[in-house]
């Protein structure tokens, strides 16, 4: 019924502009900023099961593994993200958008951005940003601000705090499954407890985003960050990026859930 109403009311208003976009351009805009790299990447430092818990108890590993499997899924990140853009951005602000993105520049910056997450560079990423971060630090203030409106326009320390608590509750939840967390804490309790960390856990994503940036762009000038950052700031790039980001840290907070629920059912505290 509601269906037809729209169907009637798309007649009878034809020269209205459309009120969100199409799924069709919402994967293309995603595409053009290298977004679903950026999802393999995070699905797959979400599945490894984290050291904290592997040390604390190995036999947990396997169980993570296989929680993560069902669980996580950079096509359903994708999907999500996708989905959510075409339901409340217009056909004008997708079309702006493509056409910002698709351009030599900001072709170069998403190069930039795929190349900086090939797990085959190891460690060197953590490294060498550290290095050129310090260096920054010590000697060039314009671009410690240039990187601070970086991460504002990318919401990327935000978003990173969302993802650290996420995982961290499926974490606990793992420690209390394994025994090495004491009594039967209820996800409430648990997220609770995960809450109280969240001062230290925002300094170190903090670091870790600024380290990630001065690795990204290292390749870019000064000027070169203005005229992305520009690009950034934008107002329809600003709703892409709340979008984008609150859609996927949806995915990624029922997905630690479920995997922290599972560890929890596999224990026998909690009821399948």
């Amino acid at each position: 019924m509601l269906r037809r109403a729209f169907l009637v009311l798309a007649l009878l208003l034809p020269a209205l502009p459309a009120i969100s976009g199409t799924a069709e351009d919402a994967h293309r805009l995603l595409e053009l900023i290298g977004f679903r790299q950026a999802m393999v990447s995070s699905a797959a430092g979400l599945a490894k099961a984290p050291a904290t818990l592997v040390a604390a108890a190995p036999e947990m590993e396997a169980s993570w593994r296989l929680a993560a499997q069902r669980h996580i899924d950079a096509d359903r990140l994708v999907e999500a993200a996708a989905t959510r853009i075409a339901e409340v951005m217009s056909d004008d602000e997708l079309a702006a958008l493509i056409a910002a993105f698709d351009t030599p520049f900001a072709r170069r910056v998403t190069a930039l951005e795929i190349a900086a997450q090939d797990p085959a560079l190891g460690d060197l990423p953590d490294v060498e940003g550290a290095r050129l971060f310090a260096e920054v630090v010590r000697g060039d203030a314009e671009r410690l601000e240039l990187f601070k409106a970086l991460d504002r326009g990318l919401g990327a320390v935000e978003g990173g705090v969302a993802t650290a608590l996420n995982f961290s509750f499926a974490l606990l939840s793992g420690m209390v499954a394994s025994g090495k967390v004491p009594g039967n804490p209820t996800d409430g309790e648990i997220m609770a407890r995960v809450q109280a960390q969240a001062p230290a856990m925002r300094v170190a994503v903090m670091t870790s985003v600024y380290t990630d940036l001065a690795y990204t762009y290292r390749e870019l000038s000064n000027d070169e960050l203005g005229r992305y950052i520009a690009l950034l700031t934008r107002p329809e790039t600003r709703r892409l990026y709340s979008v984008m980001n609150a859609a996927t840290e949806a995915e990624i907070a029922r997905a630690m859930r479920a995997i922290g629920h599972e560890l929890m059912v596999q224990a026998g505290k909690r009821k399948a």
